[in-house]
């Protein structure tokens, strides 16, 4: 499998997404009421559950596994992960497959990067120091978009073996969902910036 088959309901899927995205993007850039006392009353709901926790691990179960994931969720983790994920695949003959994955993952970070500085965006109240730049995509959401999907539907699938397949699978979604969660628990974002992140980096994969 030299070639990257999409098949035509990927274009529907492209679309539905870029659709999602621009209504989201312009929900906010018109600051409509509506979704920032939606953003608002769920950040304070959080709040209100977990207090304004700190990426340290400390003992709390939790508390360590959204560290982790908001740790090795963002931008150069992700990049690293996916140049590891890509020698692999270029030994065993998938140099177009390879060329592919590091260019969406890349060219979809870098649109997420210009968006934020498109829309610069006021991070939660309560968000961590570290957390800087803007809020609006979650670059966090981008990135494990990206990378989570051509794995899903791209090279997992290459895995012939039915049992390491669904093992892998569930491992990435799981990674996937506990990325976005963490940036939420940190209130490093609102809930509308993850839906902008996914969303944009859903239009940018089935795009293509």
């Amino acid at each position: 499998m030299n070639l990257i088959h999409f098949k035509k309901k990927d274009i529907y899927s492209a679309l539905f997404c870029l659709l999602v995205f621009t209504i989201t993007a312009s929900l906010i850039w018109l600051q409509n009421k509506t979704i920032l006392t939606i953003d608002s009353f769920l950040t304070h709901q959080i709040q209100q559950i977990f207090g304004h926790p700190q990426m340290t691990y400390h003992g709390n179960f939790f508390n360590d596994l959204m560290t982790f994931f908001a740790t090795y969720g963002d931008a150069t983790p992700l990049v690293l992960l996916s140049f590891i994920l890509s020698i692999p695949l270029f030994i065993s003959g998938y140099r177009f497959l390879v060329i592919w994955f590091l260019g969406v993952v890349a060219t979809g970070g870098i649109v997420g990067v210009i968006m934020k500085l498109f829309f610069q965006r006021e991070r939660p109240l309560g968000h961590l120091l570290e957390d800087d730049g803007g809020s609006f995509p979650s670059g966090h959401a981008v990135g494990s978009t990206l990378v989570c999907l051509a794995l899903l539907v791209v090279i997992i699938p290459l895995l012939k073996q039915p049992a390491l397949n669904f093992i892998v699978k569930s491992l990435v979604w799981v990674s996937w969902i506990s990325i976005l969660v963490s940036r939420l628990y940190f209130s490093a974002h609102h809930f509308s910036d993850l839906i902008g992140g996914v969303s944009l980096a859903a239009f940018w994969f089935f795009r293509q």
